[in-house]
């Protein structure tokens, strides 16, 4: 810690502009310093299964299976998502190395086409029980990895505020306090100190002291809630001529209406995040959006 910098105020968020010693950053007198470089590595393995049943007796479906690891030491342009943080650290690049924004460790995906055979009943029924189908989908998947922070960056040496001539950022990260499990929970009915939606157990990890670094947290080391989602259709068709006819289409989105936590977690300064991730907010650990409820939808097709 640099107690001449703490003596003048300066914070995470006023590091592109106070006075640490006795040099004064100011962005009218002095340029920004662009540097290119192809120094970072990423690398992703995986293992990929597909099963694909072509149509017979009514059936096809297309079932794969991705168990996979992505790592780098950034995910995004320019050091960062869009322009905001996180960023890289520049005094430990090598330890900005770990699972990628975009890393989903497994993922499962269903398809499938089934004509019901109700074609079975007598020829004058026809006309209302042929070509009925079912079709659908569903998918698992893990979440996308929540980007712990602690935006009171008390190590001094990162910059949280987001500026058009220092939008490198970076933030501190909390640590990890030994002895005391992460809790991984089901939002839906995880609930601490009388609130709901803990997706982790927030006294598992604690504020890094001032000056001791930019906290022990490895980045991006835990993931979100995941994905669990079916999308079934009921289709039936009606023959006007051999080439024309009707189609309606009985569709649902989020069939069992299960709760679809938004898999990712954006940047926790400027709230739009969907695990809360930063340590000093009072909801931390805490899912506070969810993607669309079910919906269900009515539709009707003419071909000719």
């Amino acid at each position: 810690m640099n107690p001449v910098a703490a003596a003048l105020g300066c914070n995470p968020y006023n590091l592109g502009s106070c006075a640490p010693q006795t040099f004064r950053y100011n962005p009218a007198i002095f340029g920004s310093i662009t540097q290119q470089a192809t120094e970072f590595n990423s690398n992703y393995n995986s293992l990929q299964v597909s099963l694909n049943k072509r149509f017979s007796h009514g059936l096809s479906f297309l079932a794969a299976y991705t168990w996979s690891r992505f790592f780098d030491e950034d995910s995004t342009p320019d050091n960062q998502d869009g322009y905001f943080p996180p960023g890289v650290n520049p005094f430990n690049l090598r330890g900005m190395y770990g699972p990628s924004d975009n890393d989903a460790p497994q993922r499962f995906v269903f398809s499938y086409d089934y004509i019901l055979p109700f074609y079975h009943f007598a020829h004058r029924f026809r006309r209302l029980t042929d070509d009925w189908k079912l079709v659908g989908s569903t998918t698992f998947q893990n979440g996308f990895p929540i980007r712990l922070a602690n935006t009171a960056g008390p190590s001094l040496t990162t910059y949280a505020t987001y500026e058009t001539y220092a939008d490198d950022t970076f933030w501190d990260r909390p640590n990890r306090v030994s002895g005391v499990p992460l809790g991984i929970s089901n939002p839906r009915n995880n609930t601490i100190d009388g609130s709901p939606n803990y997706y982790f157990n927030p006294a598992a990890f604690t504020m890094a002291a001032p000056g001791t670094g930019v906290g022990d947290v490895s980045r991006n080391f835990l993931h979100g809630p995941g994905i669990n989602n079916f999308n079934i259709a009921l289709i039936k068709d009606v023959h006007i001529t051999e080439s024309k006819y009707l189609e309606f289409r009985l569709e649902t989105f989020n069939t069992f209406n299960h709760t679809q936590w938004i898999p990712y977690s954006f940047d926790p300064i400027y709230g739009t995040g969907a695990t809360v991730a930063d340590i000093n907010d009072p909801r931390f650990g805490r899912v506070l959006q969810a993607t669309a409820p079910r919906y269900v939808q009515l539709a009707g097709k003419i071909y000719f």
